[in-house]
């Protein structure tokens, strides 16, 4: 519906894509010559994820989400290891999912579109992902547009159907608290009203998140277990795209040298997040 979306993926001497097609959901190119060095897949449509690399049970394994299910590849030959079903309304497999080591062993999750969505006990012995629970109504988070991360035992993600930032136990699936502060920024939910999650370690040793929201504001948050707190705030640019009648900038930003890039239909803007004294 949006062509094609997931950005490629290099590993080494190969370029790898998400295409579609018949037996060819994920294609592997040589990267410096476009030569075609395996295919792997067919599902009802190709989704819009990027391919992404994880090393579980000891093995280098490439997901590929599509519109119909998870997937666990070899990342040199496309050789199937795992696949679990994971389908997300209109095909919309877009977020890539996380991976994260906890006390009980390494985890996976992924969310979408249609309160579809699960997190997976990735197997410490072998290449396999087995269902640990399963979102339903009321319970999840389910991402969209917006990458959620994993921090300690809790997830937090911008949910497209309620439009607010959550926070969900990582072991249960059970929702802790939930905010349209960095999203819309009014008390009213606003369907897939979105921030973009920005998770970066601190001098301290811990981390801060950055939220980029939909309205153009940059905002500093500390996300905990116990709730949001906004730190700090400032509009950047004005959205200039439309989504269910209201303005948007959907755009993730970009970090480098102590610098944020943002953008919308008009215009890109940097901005210094160095100390004045630097």
């Amino acid at each position: 519906m949006w062509g094609f979306c997931g950005h490629p993926l290099i590993d080494g001497d190969q370029l790898i894509c998400v295409v579609g097609g018949e037996g060819s959901v994920v294609v592997s190119f040589e990267k410096t010559t476009g030569k075609e060095l395996w295919r792997q897949g067919t599902a009802s449509e190709a989704g819009y994820c990027p391919p992404t690399i994880i090393t579980s049970a000891g093995v280098r394994q490439l997901l590929i989400w599509d519109a119909d299910k998870l997937s666990g590849l070899v990342p040199e030959t496309g050789e199937p290891l795992w696949s679990q079903p994971l389908k997300p309304g209109y095909g919309m497999a877009i977020t890539a999912p996380r991976v994260a080591d906890t006390p009980q062993g390494q985890v996976l999750f992924a969310s979408g579109i249609g309160r579809v969505g699960a997190l997976y006990d990735l197997a410490p012995d072998r290449p396999a992902a087995v269902v640990r629970w399963r979102g339903e109504p009321k319970s999840a988070v389910y991402c969209a547009n917006s990458t959620p991360f994993i921090e300690g035992d809790t997830i937090y993600g911008c949910d497209c159907h309620t439009g607010m930032l959550t926070a969900v136990d990582l072991e249960t699936g059970e929702r802790l608290w939930e905010t349209t502060a960095p999203t819309s920024a009014t008390d009213r939910p606003a369907k897939h009203a979105t921030a973009f999650l920005i998770r970066q370690p601190a001098a301290d040793g811990g981390f801060r998140t950055w939220l980029f929201s939909e309205t153009g504001d940059l905002i500093l948050a500390r996300l905990t277990r116990q709730g949001y707190e906004e730190l700090g705030r400032t509009h950047l640019l004005d959205p200039t795209n439309e989504c269910f009648g209201r303005p948007v900038v959907w755009s993730h930003p970009a970090f480098a040298d102590r610098c944020c890039f943002v953008r919308n239909d008009k215009e890109l803007i940097c901005v210094s997040l160095a100390k004045q004294s630097d």
